[in-house]
C-alpha cells in the first residue's frame, strides 16, 4: 500500500510517499521539500493573506501530482503554527480542498509534538530507551519525551525561526539590543516547560526538522574549512560548537551567513534565531549534545495512520 503525507509548515511544504508493508513499517518512495514561507507575516498579523493561500495551493498541487505519479493511495495533510494560529484557519482548509482536492487537518501543538516525537522514537532511537526530541519549525517548538514508543510528556511553544525572525530580527545583521531581546523572549517562553521536563528522565537526546538539520549541515561545512559538505556521517550537535556558530552569525549579513555556513539563502534568513532556540534549549535542559534524526512530522504522520489501520 503506497501513502503519502504532507506536512504545511510556516518555512516549508514537505512530502514523503511511502510503500507501507505490515504493521508500521514502510519503504521510502519520495520526499519533497519546498520553502513557501506560509508564516511570513501570517504569525504576526495571525492572518493568512490571499497571496500566501495561492502560494500554498500552488505547491500542495505540486506535491500532491508527485504523489499521484508514485501511486500513493492515500494523502494526509496537516497544518501546524501557521495555520493554527490564523484567525482564518477554517477558510485555508476550505481554499486548500477546493484548489487542491486536498483535505488539511490542523494540528494542535500537542499532537504536532506527539506525531514528531513518535517519528523520532520510531525512527531514530533504540528500543527501550526514554530519547527527548526537540524540534524548531518555522512558527514553534515541540519536545517531546518517548519511552518505548508511549510519550510521557508533550510541550509545543511559539517559537519558531520565522516568527522570532519577523519580531525581533529586523536588521541584517541584527543589532545587540535585538539579540538581547530575542534571548529574553526565548528563554522566558522556556521556564515553564523546562520545570516540567525536568521532573522526567531520558537516556538520550534528539533533534528534527529543517533549523536543526541546517544548523548540523553548517557545522559539517565548517570542519571541511567552508570547502565542502563535512563528514556527512557525523550527526551530533555539540553545545560548545553550537554556542561557538551562533556568535559568529550573529555579526553576519544574510549574504555572509551563506557564505560562512554554506546555507541557502533562504535559511540564512532565519538561522539566527532558530539556532539561537535550539542553544538556550539545550542549555536550559543540560544537553551537552544530541543527534539529529531525519523523521519527523510527515514520518509520525504515516506512521500514526498505519497504525490506526491495523488497530480498526
Amino acid at each position: 500500500m503506497k501513502v503519502a503525507a504532507i506536512d504545511i509548515g510556516s518555512n516549508s511544504i514537505k512530502l514523503v510517499v511511502v510503500d507501507a508493508a505490515a504493521g508500521d513499517s514502510f519503504a521510502v518512495l519520495a520526499r519533497k521539500r519546498e520553502i513557501v514561507r506560509l508564516g511570513h507575516e501570517t504569525l504576526l498579523k495571525r492572518y493568512i493573506s490571499r497571496e500566501a493561500i495561492r502560494r500554498a495551493a500552488k505547491c500542495v498541487k505540486r506535491l500532491r501530482s508527485v504523489a499521484d505519479a508514485r501511486g500513493a493511495e492515500s494523502i494526509f495533510a496537516i497544518a501546524t503554527a501557521s495555520v493554527r494560529e490564523a484567525n482564518n484557519s477554517e477558510r485555508f482548509v476550505e481554499k486548500m480542498e477546493k484548489k487542491t482536492g486536498v483535505r488539511v487537518a490542523v494540528l494542535s501543538g500537542t499532537e504536532e509534538a506527539r506525531l514528531i516525537g513518535l517519528a523520532a522514537s520510531q525512527g531514530c532511537s533504540n528500543r527501550g530507551v526514554a530519547t527527548l526530541n526537540i524540534d524548531i519549525g518555522g512558527g514553534s517548538t515541540e519536545i517531546s519525551i518517548f519511552r518505548k514508543g508511549k510519550p510521557v510528556t508533550l510541550l509545543s511553544m511559539k517559537l519558531g525561526a520565522v516568527g522570532l525572525t519577523e519580531r525581533f530580527l529586523t536588521s541584517d545583521p541584527p543589532r545587540r539590543n535585538q539579540l538581547d531581546q530575542l534571548r529574553k523572549e526565548i528563554r522566558k517562553a522556556l521556564e515553564g516547560p523546562v520545570r516540567e521536563l525536568r521532573e522526567h528522565n531520558w537516556d538520550a537526546a534528539t533533534g528534527t526538522s529543517g533549523t536543526i538539520l541546517a544548523i548540523n549541515a553548517a557545522l559539517r561545512f565548517q570542519s571541511a574549512g567552508g570547502n565542502g559538505d563535512g563528514d556527512k556521517r557525523k550527526s551530533v550537535i555539540n553545545l560548545k560548537d553550537l554556542k561557538q556558530l551562533n556568535s559568529k552569525l550573529a555579526v553576519m549579513n544574510t549574504t555572509q551567513r551563506h557564505a560562512y555556513a554554506g546555507l541557502s539563502t533562504r535559511r540564512a534568513e532565519i538561522i539566527i534565531a532558530g539556532a539561537k532556540v535550539l542553544e538556550e534549549t539545550m542549555r536550559a535542559l543540560g544537553l551537552e549534545s544530541l543527534r539529529t534524526c531525519n523523521w519527523s512530522l510527515r514520518e509520525g504522520v504515516i506512521i500514526d495512520q498505519l497504525r490506526l489501520r491495523v488497530a480498526g
